[in-house]
């Protein structure tokens, strides 16, 4: 895994969405995309323990801390092939 006292160092942090206000003005999507930093640092969250609970309950069977790994080496097209 990418950083083992990664969820010490890094607080959960998600992109805020847009304001209501100006989102009923249009289509677009409404939540901005997170810097490749920010991205960097959730991914570094993983705490690789022993029985994953995010990966036995994804619905999808997404294998998230390797998913999360390849995020956080900025291996895109692995985690793209993970997912």
């Amino acid at each position: 895994m990418g950083k083992i006292d990664g969820f010490l160092l890094y607080d959960r942090d998600l992109p805020l969405p847009e304001a209501v206000e100006s989102r009923l003005k249009h289509y677009r999507e409404f939540q901005s995309l997170p810097s490749s930093e920010l991205l960097n640092h959730q991914a570094a969250r993983c705490m690789d323990c022993g029985i994953p609970f995010c990966q036995s309950a994804c619905p999808l069977g997404n294998i998230i801390p390797e998913f999360n790994d390849a995020v956080y080496k900025n291996q895109w097209k692995k985690a793209y092939d993970i997912l």
